[in-house]
């Protein structure tokens, strides 16, 4: 009996030690078991991570290229519309049209092309033989010249008050080095002393007084009576007003990302914009057809002495389609 009883404590000693030996082994495989599932979960959190930053760049470039898109979209179809309203304008004022002759003239390197009204050509003419060209503007009424001494010649329907100030000024005092004109009686003149005299919007004069200390390469007059763009002559420059043309906003702001590098802009009472850099470089847009073949013709022809390119320096716009474009 005592041999069974010792026999019996031995088998349950064994089991004892089997058991713990049994739990032990489970608790050491089940901790690797935790362990692996935390790095999972990590490793699996780490990757979501990374697919949404992925995810964040592709709906930024997505959300870019359709504001791109929307912004295209938006100039074609105020070309569509601009184009459209010319031709309307064109059947409804058939009668009163200005003149589509077309002429040029060289005078050293510079060369010019105009559509006119009829009336103007002879003092346009007149002056391109005569003169050494300093400065011009045309609101497609009236024109108006600045020779490099200072001679002033004009036509008929520039804005009154301008012609007054003109014809009144001392021979004495400074002459007269910038001008533009515009629709509705607008104006800015520019004399040798830095003094100038305007006629325009009221934000027109809080811009230039804000900025008295630049000087002003040009001043540009929209569409609208309140729409101009003031370039200044370190290259800076401002614009006001609902009738800017897109396209024209779009390059200064968008596509140039705001440089203050600009040395010209001007505007027509249509929609149509000229804008040149310091470097030489110029676009433009909202043009006539009539205006847009003239420029393809001057691209198109090579200088037969030196074969470059032609290169255009500058358009003016006025009523009617009418246009002065300087190249060479």
């Amino acid at each position: 009996e005592e041999e069974e009883e010792e026999d019996d404590d031995l088998r349950e000693d064994d089991e004892f030690e089997n058991d713990n030996a049994s739990n032990i082994a489970n608790v050491g495989s089940s901790f690797p078991l935790v362990v692996d599932e935390k790095e999972d979960v990590q490793r699996t959190i780490t990757e979501i991570k990374k697919q949404m930053e992925i995810a964040d760049v592709g709906l930024a470039i997505l959300m870019s290229e359709s504001e791109k898109l929307e912004s295209l979209a938006h100039g074609m179809e105020e070309e569509r519309c601009m184009a459209a309203t010319t031709h309307d304008c064109d059947d409804d004022d058939e009668e009163d049209a200005s003149s589509s002759s077309c002429s040029s003239g060289e005078k050293g390197e510079k060369e010019y092309a105009y559509g006119l009204p009829e009336e103007s050509l002879e003092v346009v003419e007149h002056f391109l033989q005569e003169e050494t060209l300093g400065c011009m503007s045309t609101n497609g009424k009236g024109t108006i010249f600045l020779s490099q001494n200072g001679h002033a010649a004009y036509t008929s329907h520039i804005p009154k008050a301008l012609r007054n100030i003109l014809q009144q000024r001392q021979t004495s005092l400074p002459t007269p080095i910038y001008v533009s004109i515009g629709t509705k009686a607008r104006f800015y003149v520019e004399f040798e002393d830095g003094k100038a005299e305007w006629y325009g919007p009221e934000k027109l004069s809080d811009c230039l007084e804000v900025n008295a200390d630049l000087d002003i390469s040009c001043v540009a007059f929209g569409k609208l009576w309140d729409t101009f763009f003031v370039v200044f002559s370190d290259g800076s420059w401002e614009y006001h007003g609902k009738g800017l043309p897109r396209g024209l906003v779009r390059l200064v702001v968008e596509d140039r990302r705001r440089l203050s590098d600009l040395a010209k802009v001007t505007l027509g009472p249509r929609g149509e914009w000229f804008v040149v850099a310091k470097n030489g470089r110029s676009w433009w847009g909202g043009l006539s057809d009539d205006l847009d073949n003239v420029i393809s013709d001057v691209l198109d022809e090579a200088d037969d002495e030196d074969g470059k390119e032609r290169v255009v320096d500058f358009i003016d716009f006025g009523e009617k389609d009418s246009y002065f474009l300087i190249y060479e």
